[in-house]
């Protein structure tokens, strides 16, 4: 079913709130001797609620995890020898310890996330099924992990050509795995009751429902299980923890998008991952060369690759891309290498609230809501990989040639993926073209006056915006759109007043609407309306990471240090670090007066720009360019 009531912004789990997910899949409490991870730790449970905790607590909070994946054995050994780089490096980490470097490389990965889940959470318009937009984020998981799963398996020299077993994504599979394993080594149910000190009924619980043994137990069954050699106790007690917590896992997976999706997400990380293991396999390459490649790879995966080119990551990807039919996941292969973001923000804007009256248009009836579900799961994919079907390739250029309002909507998505390609002259085109069909579109006005201006023609992009505006007067991207052009030729005070004014006219506070009046109140050195325009901001979104940075800064320059520290420290946790990483520099130490800090954000996560840039030159060329 389609959650019609979740017409709100997209939200994902920051970094905390996904670790305690893993912590209690994985039973690492069981290997943190010093408590750390303790639910009597209020500390670490503020953490892993998603609340904001200090640098330090927080570290401690990532070498306890990690203490503990490597103390449990659920992250296998490599048996690869270290590349040479690793080896000229040696001397220097010598005196690292193993769970240092891991826990760098957990919050490295878990700050990357952070960024993008604090940017999607200022920026994403409201979704209309949450389910698939989660599916979407999924899917990039799902990738990142078969790449790093790749890595694992080409370091560890597995030699398999078939995805490896997943009894634990299967129904009645993880039962199903373990009546196997007692079957080959010849043991009974009463001996396993025996040696693990429970009841028959216990174990029947264990062999025939999804009851899952506790740690002392799997430490029996694995013991009796060598003992009948089936392999090393140890291998084999890391095995069944691993899939009894990616059971765990699994099942929260479940429920958030469904049994058959998070079977097909099951499926297609262990698929993908063997599927890529193909390119190191078919290389004439030395051996340590694709060993540090799969080293980096297992490092870097694709989340949070910001400027790194890894050519062979991408290769690998493209095996994949070759082989899936499914244009959803196509689409989210070739997504994965770039900003994540970009892709949420995009598949946000492809699940707006629900187009009813287009749909019963389109169709002569509504639909159910599962069908419904699978029309928006099927318009997640882009346009170029639809068209390389070619039933949906005709049935696309047939919305087009009917006209009316569902040829705007095919030419407006088309366009909307063209300026995501950093196409906008294209884009423009098909806009216009859109609006032959749906001339009174002010959604398409808006994104055509925006095109155009970015492209350098300001005039005609400002008559697009105004005839968006005068559409629908309440509607904030528009009457903002207008603002943003304006601070961009730097002029400033009409934005301003162009933002009051708007203002009124809004049924509702906007927060995309006051955060740029706040900022206008800033470029204008109108610190004190700034700080209360930021302040109401925060009132209608708290957890607004830019507004938040914003606001420290200004309450730095004006003296109110502790307040201001408070503020940026919530940013940052929040993924928006510029001021945060600045005070902790002693930035604000000395005498102001303080310009905004150096940008520790990356350009595609910041919608607020310090420096004005006269549009009619962005591209080198007047007013009459595009």
């Amino acid at each position: 079913m389609v959650d019609q009531d979740m017409e709100t912004t997209f939200i994902l789990p920051n970094s905390g709130e996904v670790l305690s997910h893993v912590i209690e899949a994985f039973d690492l409490r069981r290997w943190d001797p010093e408590d750390v991870l303790s639910t009597r730790n209020g500390t670490a449970v503020r953490f892993l609620k998603g609340e904001r905790v200090g640098e330090d607590p927080e570290h401690k909070i990532w070498v306890a995890t990690a203490n503990a994946l490597l103390a449990s054995g659920v992250v296998p050994e490599v048996v690869a020898e270290p590349p040479p780089i690793a080896q000229a490096l040696d001397v220097a980490l010598r005196k690292v310890p193993q769970a240092e470097m891991f826990a760098a490389f957990l919050s490295g990965m878990a700050h990357h996330w952070d960024a993008m889940a604090g940017a999607l959470l200022r920026l994403s318009a409201p979704v209309y099924s949450q389910r698939l937009a989660r599916l979407s984020c999924l899917h990039l998981v799902v990738i990142d992990l078969a790449v790093r799963l790749a890595a694992v398996l080409w370091l560890t020299r597995w030699e398999g050509v078939r995805p490896p077993a997943i009894p634990w994504a299967l129904e009645r599979g993880m039962q199903a795995w373990l009546r196997d394993l007692l079957a080959k080594s010849c043991i009974s149910r009463d001996k396993v009751a025996e040696v693990a000190d429970v009841h028959e009924h216990t174990v029947d619980a264990w062999l025939d429902e999804d009851v899952r043994p506790n740690d002392e137990n799997l430490q029996d069954l694995a013991n009796l299980l060598a003992e009948r050699g089936l392999g090393e106790a140890e291998d084999l007690l890391s095995g069944l923890r691993r899939g009894y917590g990616m059971r765990a896992l699994y099942l929260k997976v479940v429920k958030e998008v469904g049994r058959q999706r998070a079977l097909g997400l099951a499926k297609r990380l262990v698929g993908y991952a063997v599927w890529m293991l193909g390119l190191p396999r078919q290389s004439e390459n030395p051996v340590a060369e694709n060993d540090l490649k799969m080293h980096v790879a297992l490092l870097i995966g694709t989340l949070g690759r910001g400027q790194v080119e890894l050519g062979f990551v991408d290769s690998m990807l493209n095996t994949v891309w070759r082989e899936e039919r499914d244009p959803v996941w196509r689409t989210s292969i070739k997504a994965a290498t770039r900003s994540w973001f970009e892709r949420l923000r995009e598949v946000a804007a492809k699940l707006p609230p629900s187009a009813e009256d287009e749909l019963r248009i389109a169709l002569g009836e509504l639909p159910p809501p599962e069908v419904r579900e699978q029309i928006a799961y099927t318009a997640l994919a882009s346009k170029e990989e639809l068209s390389r079907d070619p039933l949906f390739g005709a049935a696309m250029d047939a919305q087009i040639s009917h006209g009316g309002m569902i040829a705007a909507l095919e030419l407006k998505l088309r366009a909307g993926e063209a300026s995501n390609g950093g196409d906008l002259l294209r884009a423009i085109d098909l806009h216009r073209e859109a609006l032959r069909h749906d001339p009174c579109n002010q959604e398409i006005h808006f994104r055509l006056g925006a095109e155009l201006w970015q492209v350098g023609d300001v005039d005609a992009g400002l008559v697009e915006l105004e005839i968006a505006v005068q559409l629908d007067p309440s509607w904030d991207r528009a009457q903002v759109e207008v603002a943003i052009v304006l601070l961009n030729l730097d002029r400033v005070a009409e934005a301003l007043r162009r933002l009051q004014a708007a203002k009124a006219l809004m049924p509702a506070p906007s927060p995309w609407l006051q955060l740029h009046l706040a900022f206008a109140h800033e470029r204008l050195a109108m610190v004190d309306d700034a700080i209360a325009a930021y302040e109401e901001l925060l009132t209608l979104q708290a957890e607004n990471a830019e507004a938040l940075d914003r606001l420290a800064h200004l309450l730095f320059t004006k003296g109110e240090k502790r307040r201001g520290a408070e503020l940026a420290k919530r940013a940052a946790h929040l993924g928006f670090t510029d001021v945060f990483v600045a005070w902790n520099a002693g930035y604000y130490s000395g005498k102001g007066p303080w310009s905004r800090p150096p940008r520790t954000v990356p350009d595609h996560l910041i919608q607020l720009g310090d420096n004005p840039c006269l549009v009619t030159l962005k591209l080198g060329r007047g007013t009459d360019a595009g």
